[in-house]
Formats: C-alpha cells, sequence, structure tokens
C-alpha cells in the first residue's frame, strides 16, 4: 500500500490541470492492482470538478469493488467531504455501468441523433 502526499504536488483540488495531476499519480498504482491512500491534508479550495475529472472518473473506469479496495481518501474537509461523497454515489448510481467504450458512444451517438 502506497500513501500519496497530495499536498506535495498540488495546493488546492479545484481544476481540471489539478485532477489531471492527481491522476497521473495514481494511475500506476491502479494499473498494477496496487493500493493508494490518499492524503489531502494542507490541500485547499476544492471543487466538484476536480472529483469528477480525478477519483470519480477512475471509479467509472474500473468500478466500485475496484475502487473501493484500491483508493482510500482521507484528511478531506467537511465541506470536500460532502462534495466527493456526492460524486462518489452519483458516479456509483450509473445507469451506463457496466457499457464499453464503443456501447457509450454508440448510445451517445443515437441520444444526440448523430450519425
Amino acid at each position: 500500500m502506497t500513501t500519496i502526499k497530495v499536498n506535495e504536488f498540488l495546493n488546492t483540488a479545484m481544476c481540471v490541470i489539478d485532477a489531471e495531476i492527481l491522476k497521473e499519480k495514481i494511475m500506476p498504482y491502479i494499473e498494477s492492482d496496487e493500493s493508494v491512500l490518499l492524503n489531502f491534508k494542507e490541500v485547499e479550495h476544492f471543487t466538484p470538478l476536480f472529483f469528477n475529472t480525478s477519483l470519480c472518473s477512475i471509479l467509472f473506469d474500473i468500478g466500485k469493488e475496484k475502487y473501493d479496495n484500491l483508493i482510500t481518501v482521507f484528511n478531506l474537509p467537511n465541506y470536500a467531504k460532502d462534495s466527493y461523497e456526492d460524486c462518489y454515489e452519483d458516479t456509483i448510481d450509473n445507469p451506463f455501468e457496466g457499457l464499453s467504450e464503443s456501447e457509450l458512444r454508440e448510445l451517445g451517438h443515437k441520444l444526440l441523433n448523430i450519425d
């Protein structure tokens, strides 16, 4: 199990760039099925966009069971904890879970009426 101190490379957790940086740090561990503890101590200014683009996109890609086994988040301020939990719940309640990327793309084309 690896502990990642997020404050060593991020001061804030606000934008897509912050989310991409975090995701780049996490993915090598996820790809090798290694557990990660994400310590958010001393990180400030969280947004739902950050969680959606980083952690919840990973959750969507690998599924709830694997995510829960591999990623642990701690030291979030209460307001950020609420935002993360909302993102997590919305992602696991996703009606498109289990669809492949090509199936999602096909569905998107049908919904948007794209030929």
